[in-house]
């Protein structure tokens, strides 16, 4: 991904930030009553405000601070974070195509002679006829075949109700009500929220989930190659690698990116 030059971004999270820090006074909000809400460290949302980029984690999060922030706000918070770029435009430049000299000569012009059209016609007209007369012999009707007389001695086989065997299924068999879905493949990462935390989870290198998970829910991703977790609130979210044991990546309030899942060494 290519990135927003830096001087670019630092003016929109000055302006961002700003327009934030306005709000919440003019609503009366503390700004750690914001941090409680939205699980998002003091010290960043502090440092969104003062527009302070060398402060704060990569854009994707930055960008993912001010929705969140602006939301508890009753802002539009999907509106204000796009005001803060994460991709550089590429510019695009139209070339001009080269100027070609032409250095074709072109054949004098071919006249053909009287009696080529009149061979041309007779041609034509011989190739008509033969479609013609293609047409009309397959236009003829066919002569329907001969029913064969039924005997009178012969009877219709008789049908008896065909016995059909069936099988109870077994109790085992029955899906049991309330079963967790189990995740595909070789890599199977499960988060638990016991605290509200936004995750964002990359399955072999695509956007698998990008939001916030409420307290109580468990969700399972499972990938052939590698799992990606990110988190906004390490020590509400406990993580499982496997079906092994369950952990914490952090303390309440940390933000943790980019874990993968199997470890790298």
């Amino acid at each position: 991904m290519e990135y927003s030059d830096s001087s670019t971004q630092a003016e929109q999270l000055k302006t961002i930030g700003s327009k934030l820090s306005h709000e919440r006074e003019a609503r009366s909000v503390a700004l750690e009553t914001v941090a409680t809400k939205t699980y998002i460290p003091l010290r960043l949302l502090s440092a969104i405000e003062a527009g302070r980029l060398d402060l704060l984690p990569e854009p994707v999060f930055i960008q993912g601070f001010i929705r969140r922030y602006a939301d508890t706000l009753g802002l539009d918070g999907t509106a204000l974070s796009k005001e803060f770029a994460i991709e550089s435009p590429v510019p695009i430049y139209e070339a001009e195509p080269p100027e070609l000299e032409s250095t074709e000569t072109l054949p004098p012009s071919f006249e053909p002679p009287p009696w080529l059209y009149v061979l041309g016609g007779a041609i034509g007209l011989g190739a008509l006829g033969l479609i013609i007369a293609s047409l009309i012999n397959h236009s003829k009707p066919a002569t329907p075949p001969t029913p064969k007389p039924v005997s009178a001695n012969s009877t219709a086989p008789q049908k008896g109700p065909s016995k059909v065997a069936v099988t109870s299924p077994s109790s085992s068999s029955a899906p049991s009500p309330g079963a967790s879905p189990v995740a595909t493949g070789p890599v199977a990462v499960k988060l638990d929220a016991t605290e509200e935390s936004w995750v964002e989870v990359v399955v072999d290198g695509k956007v698998a989930f990008d939001g916030t998970l409420p307290k109580g829910t468990q969700k399972t991703w499972g990938g052939q190659k590698q799992v990606v977790i990110s988190l906004g609130n390490a020590g509400g979210v406990l993580v499982s690698y496997n079906n092994g044991a369950a952990k914490s990546l952090g303390a309440t309030g940390d933000v943790v990116q980019n874990v993968k899942f199997p470890p790298t060494p």
